[in-house]
């Protein structure tokens, strides 16, 4: 009786054991996947504030596939610099010539299609002016416009400003040759203003070349929550935010 009693005591303490170590294990292993499943993902310095739809948007899609997010804001230099160097996982937003000069991957559907206008005074130009005497006339553009700070990287002391109504006053005393704007009905009232497109172009979700497998798994969650009555005509709302129009 007294070694049975000793065997079932044994039994006991060799199975309490073993279900700490199980315990253990199990938070060990979660602890390990957890951090498996975290993405870090460069979000615009330049205008971090304005994108908070898009990055509400991308927090949604990669949750429904079982991953945290984790936003770092970086300069745009910056940021493709430790996106190339996989130092970051990839770029809340960038374009498809982008992704593709810098082999990326790009991660479909895109947000929304970016176009950009120079406007000019049609008493000044009798025909379209060409981009590259638009690239060496005096531009004006909005501040927080990472359109036109990229076209124009080059240009000599561009005028910015807060609100297209300065813009309009800077081509009206011609102290610019051409506004610049992804606004394509800017001015439309203005009868005597031209506009040249001058690019156009798909903004996307981009991932470095290592996590491309992420993307077949991301992409259908992120066509589900764009088609999301919140995140509807996602392009008005970020060119409100961003360009203040």
């Amino acid at each position: 009786m007294r070694t049975k009693l000793l065997l079932i005591l044994l039994k006991e303490k060799v199975k309490k054991k073993f279900t700490i170590l199980i315990f253990v294990f199990s938070i060990f292993s979660s602890t390990i996947l957890a951090s498996e499943k975290k993405v870090v993902i460069s979000v615009p310095e330049e205008w971090s504030t304005g994108l908070f739809l898009i990055k509400e948007l991308l927090k949604d899609s990669y949750n429904d596939i079982g991953y945290e997010l984790i936003f770092v804001e970086r300069p745009l230099s910056r940021s493709m610099i430790e996106l190339t160097h996989n130092q970051i996982d990839g770029e809340l937003l960038n374009s498809k010539d982008a992704a593709k000069k810098y082999n990326l991957t790009v991660v479909e559907p895109p947000y929304f299609l970016v176009k950009g206008f120079a406007y000019y005074s049609k008493k000044k130009f009798k025909n379209d002016p060409t981009i590259n005497e638009i690239k060496k006339g005096r531009i004006g553009y909005l501040r927080g416009s990472f359109f036109a700070d990229n076209f124009f990287s080059d240009a000599k002391s561009p005028t910015i400003v807060n609100n297209e109504k300065q813009l309009l006053l800077l081509l009206d005393r011609d102290r610019v040759d051409f506004l610049i704007s992804m606004n394509p009905s800017f001015a439309k009232k203005e009868m005597n203003f031209g506009k040249v497109l001058l690019l156009e172009a798909s903004i996307h979700h981009v991932i470095s070349k290592r996590n491309s497998e992420l993307a077949k798994r991301l992409e259908p969650a992120l066509k589900k929550n764009m088609a999301k009555l919140k995140y509807d005509n996602l392009q008005e709302k970020v060119r409100k935010l961003i360009l203040r129009t």
